[in-house]
């Protein structure tokens, strides 16, 4: 990162509270990323190589958010609450326009028994997973390596098996044994 870089990203992060660290391994490309930090105890950490544009949302202790290495983030919106992280594996892709929370942010309670029904959780999303345009992923999802997960595709469950396309809404399985890469390539028939 360069020093044109460092000196737009100081002007983009905003940290209220104390013991907070965010991290860049190097060559980290951040363009256009804003990263908010409202607590203490918290932790942004970018691997080596990665490519980020968009933002990343704290609020409260004590929370953690991972991006591997060999990333290209290039729209994304990470939202923690709740206690919550996020922890995204090596060499993801992302379109525009991805959101993914720890929290709906906001509480539903049962009337009768006075339980919550939609608490946080923690996102973790796999090495090599390809997630396109328009995609939510929302609180206590796992996603497995080596996936795809299809435009305007709502995910509020976790994934177990590796190579498969998920999509719909909310998503499902469409297609497993599939896997996918960066470069453009004939069909091999």
């Amino acid at each position: 990162m360069g020093w044109w870089d460092r000196y737009i990203l100081r002007r983009r992060v905003r940290v209220d509270g104390d013991r907070n660290e965010v991290h860049f391994g190097n060559g980290v490309r951040a363009r256009n990323l804003r990263i908010s930090i409202r607590g203490s105890g918290n932790r942004v950490l970018i691997g080596a190589r990665t490519q980020i544009r968009g933002s990343i949302s704290i609020k409260g202790d004590n929370h953690t958010v991972t991006i591997g290495e060999n990333g290209i983030l290039r729209g994304v919106a990470i939202l923690c609450r709740e206690g919550c992280g996020v922890r995204i594996g090596n060499g993801i892709l992302t379109s525009t326009e991805v959101i993914i929370r720890t929290s709906d942010s906001h509480s539903i309670f049962d009337l009768a028994t006075g339980e919550r029904s939609n608490p946080a959780g923690p996102v973790i999303i796999g090495d090599q997973v390809w997630i396109a345009r328009d995609v939510s992923i929302g609180k206590g999802v796992s996603i497995p390596s080596d996936c795809i997960i299809a435009a305007r595709s709502i995910v509020t469950k976790s994934f177990e098996e590796e190579h498969i396309l998920i999509g719909g809404t909310p998503a499902k399985v469409l297609k497993t044994g599939v896997t996918w890469t960066k470069e453009l390539r004939s069909d091999q028939s």
